[in-house]
């Protein structure tokens, strides 16, 4: 095998290895550059933008040998990309993985409210109102329509009976001289409680015996209401006890009835019945008025 011949030294006594290397002579001038003067050599030429280097990355750096740099705008190894959350975490404004807070409706999540005290009803809206015998219970509103009805129905005879009794009383009165008169004094006193009584016993047959036969008055039926006993088993046929049925509508009619002729007493028994009308509004759960809870019974929906 042919080896080449060793460097010969020059006359300094240097093989041509042991020079230091001479950068090469740009062509046109030497050091002179285009346009004249002169000037340090053009330097390596540079990699695109956003481009890695070619080659090994330099001693000390970062990254591994033998691997390329990520350029501008890239992440390097083993680093998130830009707007990626590092490794292990979840996105920023993510709950962690399992946690409740995902579902804001969820119990406990933050969407929901705290919990109540112990023995106070869950924030929120109302719960439904409990079944009585399956039927649901009446709202106030159509209790409302179904008594205005039952009213109009009391009303408009008791009208008739009070105008004939008050054309024969004063007959009878201006037959006797009488020239003037002043109702509630005296034997018209006795007219005002003859006809509340009148009112009364007409409310308490229409009231008491629709109760009793057919567990509803015209208004409920109306409304496709019925009363039904709280406490005790329901008749097949919707009919209630005579004494449920008298007393619950005696409750309703009897104050106004029988106290409203005397002075001062008698504006608070006018007003019983409004505030029985409003009673059910805020009673909970059964909705009852004040002749229910005496009667212990409740109004419902029965189609």
């Amino acid at each position: 095998m042919n080896y080449p011949p060793p460097d010969q030294p020059n006359d300094d006594g240097k093989s041509p290895s042991d020079r230091e290397p001479q950068e090469p002579q740009e062509p046109g001038g030497g050091d002179e550059r285009q346009g004249g003067g002169t000037g340090a050599p053009y330097s390596e030429p540079q990699q695109p933008y956003g481009q890695p280097p070619h080659g090994p990355p330099p001693e000390g750096g970062p990254g591994y040998p033998g691997q390329q740099q990520p350029g501008y705008g890239q992440p390097g190894y083993g680093q998130p990309a830009y707007g990626q959350p590092p490794p292990g975490q979840q996105p920023y404004g993510q709950p962690p993985y399992g946690d409740a807070r995902q579902d804001p409706y969820a119990p406990g999540g933050y969407g929901a409210p705290p919990p109540p005290p112990p023995g106070q009803q869950p924030y929120g809206p109302a719960t439904q109102a409990p079944l009585v015998h399956g039927l649901p219970l009446a709202e106030w509103w159509q209790r409302l329509v179904a008594r205005i009805i039952d009213t109009i129905i009391v009303v408009v005879p008791f009208f008739i009976i009070a105008f004939i009794i008050g054309i024969f009383y004063a007959i009878t009165l201006i037959g006797e001289g009488a020239t003037d008169f002043e109702v509630g004094t005296g034997d018209d006193l006795g007219l005002t409680i003859v006809l509340s009584l009148i009112f009364l016993a007409i409310a308490l047959a229409y009231e008491g015996t629709m109760l009793r036969y057919y567990g509803r008055t015209l208004g409920k039926m109306a409304l496709s209401l019925r009363v039904v006993p709280l406490d005790t088993p329901r008749d097949p046929g919707g009919s209630l006890p005579p004494g449920t049925a008298v007393v619950r509508a005696l409750v309703w009619y009897g104050p106004s009835s029988l106290l409203g002729w005397i002075p001062f007493l008698g504006v608070l028994a006018n007003l019983f019945p409004i505030v029985n009308g409003l009673w059910p509004l805020w009673d909970r759960p059964n909705r009852q008025s004040i002749n229910d809870k005496v009667a212990k019974t409740v109004v419902v929906v029965d189609r």
